[in-house]
């Protein structure tokens, strides 16, 4: 994997740029949740659904995102950031690393996660115009997420809160269309799978302009996140449109 990942790095950066196109692009989206975690000690545990049993909503997902495109590649750096909080009365007594939340508790969640995302694609399959351009991508993701559990008005006041953080190249596949000078259609898509989890990406969108400075973007993105510890588990899935802002130059 390491010498994959030095391989297209290497050939993405030494591609010609030529019809280059670069965008700084701001976008924001409120993504569905869908995450359950099992965390065991002492022999109690109890499999918690963040939306059901601790009231997650969806909130705002923010992106900031560098992109420069030549005719067989690309190269692009983006940093994610997204924090789902909840304010429940639980329905059933749950165990999470070993403490008890007990029915009819009032349970205050956190869910945080960042994510750091280097892109770099070697579209070795294009037509001569750069139309329509095609091949591997190698994904440097860095991700980092937080949870945690409170409930104050226990007797007594119960609070646990847990880490994971990760570094890892994912390989995966880039795909570009454009149809028209203004028009650029894309689809990324990028899985790893492990002994103790998997990691899933993937989006889909459609970048109009630029218009003089400006251009605007919108899609779709997907992330699932599975870490396993037996019997520990936890799966994360994040999926939803989104719309961006971008300053091309």
């Amino acid at each position: 994997m390491k010498g994959f990942t030095g391989w297209l790095l290497a050939a993405a950066l030494a591609i010609p740029w030529a019809s280059a196109q670069t965008l700084l692009e701001l976008s924001a989206g409120r993504p569905s949740l869908d995450a359950q975690a099992l965390v065991v000690e002492r022999g109690l545990g109890t499999e918690v659904d963040f939306t059901e049993d601790l009231g997650m909503e969806q909130d705002t997902v923010a992106l900031g995102r560098l992109t420069h495109w030549g005719r067989r590649g690309f190269v692009c750096l983006a940093w994610e950031q997204a924090s789902f909080a909840g304010d429940e009365v639980v329905q059933r007594t749950i165990y999470y690393s070993g403490k008890p939340y007990r029915v009819g508790t009032r349970v205050k969640s956190e869910l945080a996660m960042e994510r750091g995302v280097l892109q770099a694609a070697w579209q070795f399959l294009a037509t001569p115009g750069g139309r329509v351009a095609f091949g591997p991508m190698v994904e440097v993701v860095g991700l980092r997420a937080r949870g945690q559990l409170d409930a104050p008005q226990a007797t007594p006041p119960v609070s646990e809160s847990g880490t994971f953080q990760a570094v890892a190249p994912v390989p995966g596949l880039a795909l570009d269309l454009r149809p028209g000078a203004r028009v650029r259609l894309f689809a990324r898509a990028a899985g790893l799978r492990l002994s103790q989890g998997s990691y899933d990406s993937g989006e889909v969108g459609v970048v109009l302009g630029p218009f003089g400075p400006l251009a605007l973007a919108g899609g779709y993105r997907l992330l699932n996140v599975r870490v396993e510890d037996e019997p520990d588990f936890v799966r994360l899935r994040l999926d939803g449109p989104y719309l961006s802002v971008a300053l091309a130059f």
